[in-house]
């Protein structure tokens, strides 16, 4: 073996001596982002600037239950009136966490939208009491993501809006003003309590117009005046799950109806509405309505799947498909009760049609009919129906029916469930515009 061989092997043997010996580099975590604490003096408007300078540092936020001696102190952001000194604006990246503790949960008191998202950045509130707000706890119109995670909303007041109706929504969505790209990402509504809302147009939570893949799940809703849940022409996958809603009988007045939920148009959105638990007490209410329009968008595939909705003396249907509603699927739900009928697809009076739609395994047995279980109006084409008792009225074409009983033709009884439907979505239609501005 030469010499320069020799020596090339003794470096290496001592190379790998070398690394032996020495161990191995180890990456330092990164320090964890500061949080910045802000205490509740219960003074306005104090609490509203010290909660806006520390969201402004973005990172962790979190608000405390009680003042700096410990004691239990509400945030005050002021009475419910129209000011932007009563607004939180989220502009950076920020997590705004309260907290239980054994004297209470934090709180913010009264306010205008006390948190109002309005750049793409990147937000969560979390556990925090929003008792008395004007219009609306929580409103983003800009996003790159959002979690809206367990917070209670109660006794949101009704702002009047312009043409005279009070508009009163616990958390609001609304990319209205670019559709395809102000809220993206991933939004995740989920084990909020909202609850006490008696504004003319009042939905616990709205989605419209957003491009996010949506999450609304674990929620509890109690007294809402409209709709627990509203989503109008999504763009991305919503799945709507294991939510407890009872929208209430309703308060006097003709906006009052009370719909468990409302799906109303698509844009290229994939629904998903399962395992909710739905109440529906007052007479102009659907327990759960997915409604297709030319203007809003039509709707395809949606699945309706596993809930449970219970009607108490409804005019109209546990589970609506109203208008232009095609391939979906609609299963394994229990409709019980009593109301007018149990699961209907009604036509709008457009040329829109209702076409290879699948209701199967659903359970009307305990559902109290006081017109027909199932209703398929005159737009339906080639529906697939089957169960093991009740009885159908079919309107349609080349539907297939199996196991249920028929009512007859009853064309007249079709023209008027159209018509009360139709008059209902006429009366409910400044839900879906003017009540729906950011700037309300």
């Amino acid at each position: 073996m030469s010499a320069r061989i020799t020596r090339r092997l003794l470096v290496a043997a001592a190379a790998v001596l070398m690394a032996a010996a020495v161990p191995p580099m180890v990456a330092l975590a990164a320090p964890p982002p500061p949080v910045h604490v802000v205490h509740p003096t219960g003074q306005f408007p104090a609490d509203v600037e010290n909660v806006q300078a520390a969201v402004d540092q973005g990172g962790s936020v979190l608000l405390k239950a009680t003042d700096v001696d410990g004691r239990p102190v509400a945030f005050n952001f002021g009475t419910p009136v129209r000011s932007p000194d009563r607004v939180v604006f989220l502009e950076t990246d920020v997590a705004v966490v309260g907290e239980s503790v054994s004297q209470g949960q934090t709180t913010i008191n009264g306010g205008y939208i006390p948190f109002f998202g309005v750049t793409k950045s990147h937000t969560k509130i979390q556990g925090i009491h929003f008792d008395g707000p004007l219009v609306s706890a929580i409103i983003i119109i800009r996003s790159s993501g959002s979690e809206i995670l367990d917070n209670r909303i109660s006794r949101v007041v009704g702002g009047l809006l312009p043409f005279g109706l009070t508009e009163g929504r616990g958390i609001k969505f609304l990319g209205n003003s670019d559709p395809a790209g102000a809220i993206t990402g991933t939004v995740r509504v989920a084990g909020n309590v909202i609850e006490d809302m008696h504004a003319d147009l009042s939905d616990a939570i709205v989605f419209d117009a957003v491009a996010a893949a949506t999450a609304i799940v674990h929620n509890r809703i109690d007294t809402v005046q409209s709709s627990g849940i509203l989503v109008i022409e999504s763009r991305n996958t919503v799945t709507i799950a294991r939510n407890s809603i009872r929208p209430g009988p309703g308060d006097p007045g003709e906006f009052s109806f009370g719909n468990g939920m409302t799906i109303v148009g698509s844009r290229g959105a994939s629904y998903r509405v399962q395992q909710n638990q739905v109440l529906a007490e007052n007479p102009g209410a659907d327990g759960i309505l997915l409604a297709g329009f030319d203007d809003t968008g039509l709707i395809d595939r949606a699945v309706v799947d596993g809930n449970t909705v219970e009607m108490r003396g409804s005019d109209f249907g546990g589970i609506t498909l109203f208008g232009g509603v095609s391939r979906s699927l609609v299963t394994n739900n229990i409709v019980k009760g009593d109301g007018l009928l149990g699961i209907d697809l009604v036509s709008d009076g457009s040329p829109a049609l209702a076409v290879s739609n699948t209701l199967t395994g659903n359970n009307v047995a305990l559902f109290d009919e006081r017109l027909a279980d199932v209703f398929l109006d005159v737009h339906t084409r080639d529906t697939v129906l089957t169960g093991s008792g009740g009885m159908v009225v079919d309107l349609g074409s080349g539907n297939r029916i199996t196991g249920y009983g028929p009512i007859g033709h009853k064309q007249h009884i079709g023209t008027q469930i159209r018509d009360a439907h139709n008059d209902k979505q006429d009366t409910l239609s400044p839900t879906f515009t003017g009540g729906m501005s950011p700037a309300n």
